[in-house]
């Protein structure tokens, strides 16, 4: 198990609301995570533990980092398995936050950042075909 985790470099991401968006342009799909799943996303920078990572979540919610670190191992290999963490190891650049460019390439996969994250998630849209017409 690796001890620290960075960014798949093939992830856009933006936080909204205490909760992070999670894109994959590549493959076409998105995920949304809560506010403590937000939180390790943040620190996966290939730097920070996830021991450390557990000792501060632990601290702060009163748990057996133990417990917590059990945890966050587990959701770090599933992140990993969509694709989404890499071993800090192996990595290379890490993912970044959503810039303009990364924002205009998500609207043409149909994803609209003017529009609430729950709304879109809850009726997902497919991009409309790009093309000429004839009058």
């Amino acid at each position: 198990m690796p001890e620290a985790w960075t960014r798949s470099e093939e992830v856009v991401w933006q936080e909204l609301e205490g909760e992070a968006v999670l894109v994959s342009p590549r493959l076409g799909y998105s995920w949304v995570l809560n506010a403590t799943a937000a939180y390790l996303w943040r620190h996966c920078d290939g730097r920070t533990s996830l021991q450390a990572l557990a000792r501060r979540v632990a601290d702060a919610a009163g748990l057996e980092v133990r417990q917590v670190l059990a945890r966050l191992t587990e959701f770090s290999q599933e992140l990993a398995k969509q694709g989404l963490l890499v071993p800090a190891a192996a990595a290379g650049a890490t993912a970044a936050p959503l810039s303009g460019t990364s924002l205009a390439l998500l609207r043409t996969k149909g994803w609209d950042p003017n529009v609430r994250v729950k709304e879109q998630l809850a009726q997902p849209k497919k991009p409309k075909p790009r093309g000429f017409s004839t009058p």
